[in-house]
Parts: structure tokens; C-alpha cells; sequence
């Protein structure tokens, strides 16, 4: 009997480290937000790939040193993840627009479907979210998207039907040019939190 009871409670023990250390410390039951602990425990540098802007023009994230900057990554053909996403991007910088505390928050929304996604695609989209280019690029990567794909912890698979099958989240790099903070998109309103606080 003190055998099974003992047994019992090895096996509770044992159960519990095991869901404490797949958890995060019971901080994360999804790989979503472990994904965003992991950046917020440890700030990482981002590539500084190539940027094609829907204007036609060329950029690279490091150019917005020294301001913060709210990223998403997206398709133009996207139905699902991506205009949510965006939709919360839109309402941010509606949001900043009367920003009175010199924030100067840039937002920008990276293709990762270089294939499809040209500059008329990018613009039309850049378009709809009368997205001016002073304060929102819509880009896609003229190279390196592997590596920032890897750097922002973005999975896209394609789904065999043109589209793709993908993570996201509001992504929040500092003025130092790292990447600090991955908000889902239910979260507008911690993100201008910790827009003030950079």
C-alpha cells in the first residue's frame, strides 16, 4: 500500500516538472506564446534584409533605427491570419496618430510570398489601408527572407491551394533595432502600453 501511494506520488511529481518545464513555467501552453516569452525574455537582433516598398522604392529595417516599429508579416492573397492582423496595425496607427508623446512608431507589413506579391500587388494593398509610406511600408524582402522569417519565429507552409498555412502576431522592435515584444492581434491595447514605455 505505501508502495503505490509512494508510486503515486513520484508519478504526480515527476508529471508536474515535466508540464512546469514544457510550460515555461506554466507561462506558455501554446508555441504562440511560448514563442512571444522567449523574445521577451531575450531580446534578439533582426537581419537587415533588402525591402522592396510598395512605392517602388528601397528600405531596410534598419533605417527606422532609433524609432520604434510594429511589424507583420502577410500575403496579398491572404483571407484568413493576415487581415486581422492588419486590421489591428490599421487601428494602432489610427490610434498613435494623435500621438502627442513623440513615439514616431512606424509599422511596417512584410510579404513572405515574393513569388506573388510584386510591387502592384503591395501597392493595391498598401492602398486599401491608405497606408502612407512615411509611416507604413509594405514590403516584401529582395532577399534574406529566409533568415528573417527565422529571426521573427514566422512558419508559413503552403497549403497546397495557392495560399499558405501560417503563424503571425504584431511584432515590436525597439529603437535599438531588436526584436523585443510578440503581441497576438486580441492585444491592441498593451502594445501602445509598451510603445510608451520604449
Amino acid at each position: 500500500m505505501i508502495r503505490r501511494v509512494l508510486s503515486g506520488v513520484l508519478a504526480a511529481m515527476l508529471g508536474s516538472a515535466a508540464l512546469w518545464h514544457a510550460t515555461d513555467g506554466l507561462r506558455a501552453f501554446t508555441s504562440e506564446r511560448a514563442r512571444a516569452i522567449d523574445v521577451s525574455d531575450r531580446p534578439r537582433d533582426i537581419p537587415d534584409a533588402p525591402l522592396q516598398l510598395a512605392t517602388g522604392g528601397s528600405a531596410r529595417l534598419s533605417d527606422l533605427k532609433g524609432r520604434p516599429v510594429v511589424v507583420t508579416f502577410i500575403y496579398t492573397r491572404c483571407t484568413s491570419l493576415c487581415p486581422m492582423l492588419t486590421a489591428r496595425l490599421a487601428e494602432l496607427r489610427d490610434e498613435l496618430a494623435e500621438d502627442t508623446a513623440g513615439l514616431d512608431v512606424h509599422f511596417v507589413s512584410i510579404s513572405f510570398d515574393p513569388d506573388h506579391d510584386g510591387q502592384a500587388e503591395l501597392a493595391g494593398y498598401a492602398a486599401q489601408l491608405s497606408a502612407s509610406a512615411d509611416r507604413w511600408w509594405v514590403a516584401r524582402p529582395s532577399s534574406g527572407l529566409d533568415q528573417l522569417l527565422d529571426a521573427f519565429g514566422i512558419i508559413a507552409i503552403p497549403d497546397g491551394r495557392g495560399g499558405y498555412i501560417h503563424n503571425g502576431g504584431l511584432h515590436v522592435i525597439d529603437r535599438k533595432g531588436r526584436l523585443v515584444a510578440i503581441y497576438d492581434e486580441q492585444r491592441p491595447a498593451e502594445i501602445v502600453e509598451a510603445l510608451k514605455r520604449m
